[in-house]
């Protein structure tokens, strides 16, 4: 019963996403309550969900990502290393309320990425603005 009472009451950030961060460093998160991932969510203004999920799948395809999942307001894609072939996955939920892009990208395996996964939702930040 405890732990059903605290599933309840898990803050909407931690649910948007299949999971959070692992302990290993090859993850960004933009859930203030995990400061070590921590990366600051995607603004944008004036635009409604349509044109912020064009946008999103847009940049996403132009550094070679897949679209795995695309429902509503929520997307999820794949990223491929070209040369050794490592999996990411990112996931976005765009927040019409707040006007923000909620987002959450990690390797699928290793403990370190060279800050690839940040570095990638940075650059999808500068092309969806």
């Amino acid at each position: 019963m405890k732990k059903i009472l605290c599933a309840l009451f898990l803050p909407l950030s931690l649910s948007i996403f299949s999971s959070p961060c692992p302990n290993s460093p090859n993850c960004v998160i933009s859930d203030e309550s995990d400061t070590k991932h921590y990366i600051e969510p995607i603004k944008f203004q004036n635009q409604n969900i349509e044109s912020v999920n064009k946008a999103l799948v847009q940049a996403i395809k132009s550094l070679d990502g897949e679209i795995i999942e695309n429902k509503d307001n929520y997307i999820k894609a794949k990223f491929q290393s070209k040369f050794f072939k490592f999996e990411d996955d990112a996931e976005f939920y765009i927040d019409k309320e707040k006007k923000v892009i909620e987002v959450r990208s990690a390797a699928q395996s290793g403990w370190y990425d060279f800050n690839v996964n940040r570095k990638r939702i940075e650059k999808i930040r500068t092309l969806i603005k």
